[in-house]
């Protein structure tokens, strides 16, 4: 049976992995955009398609898509360097992903050599590689700094991308009205 650990222990890693669900919301955050972006430029008009096709993809698989369907419906209207700017941002989404990744798929227990947080271990067993385990220990500010990092990458979506994406609900909607017009 474990040992109770010091109060002020236990609070530093209460306070740690409060920062997980903080990551997790603003990840979900971020992907809940980039889904909808990926919606628009797949098909404005119709959600429940946008639907059965994003609900299963990872993340990694939205990063794609929004990509590839970016550079198709705007392969024509693209600014100077706008697609390199859009890889390098989606380049960021995925880092973060990943490293979010490491830390929600870790098995936490409060750090009791140094009582500044949570102590993570992430097992992996690999083709050729065997059973590997790495460690790291987070502070609440670590968490909290990678929570920052999804909101900051949902809140430059929003800036620089959001109304780039929606120009092509605006072309299609013009276009659906020019169609409709009489000759």
């Amino acid at each position: 049976m474990d040992s109770p650990e010091p109060p002020e222990i236990q609070l530093n890693y209460e306070k740690a992995i409060a920062g997980l669900g903080k990551i997790c919301v603003e990840f979900q955050r971020l992907e809940t955009c980039l889904k909808a972006a990926t919606g628009l430029l797949l098909d404005p008009t119709d959600f429940q398609v946008v639907t059965i096709v994003t609900a299963q993809l990872s993340f990694g698989a939205i990063i794609d898509l929004l990509y590839s369907l970016y550079r198709y419906r705007f392969q024509s209207q693209l600014e100077d360097k706008e697609l390199e700017k859009l890889n390098e941002y989606l380049g960021k989404c995925l880092k973060l992903a990943s490293r979010r990744n490491q830390i929600i798929h870790s098995h936490w227990k409060p750090d009791l050599e140094e009582g500044n947080g949570a102590l993570g271990t992430k097992h992996m067993a690999k083709k050729g590689k065997g059973l590997q385990s790495q460690k790291e220990t987070v502070s609440e500010s670590d968490l909290e700094e990678l929570a920052k990092g999804f909101q900051d990458l949902r809140e430059t979506y929003l800036r620089d991308w959001a109304e780039r994406v929606h120009r092509y609900d605006n072309w299609r909607a013009l276009e659906e009205s020019v169609r409709r017009q009489p000759i």
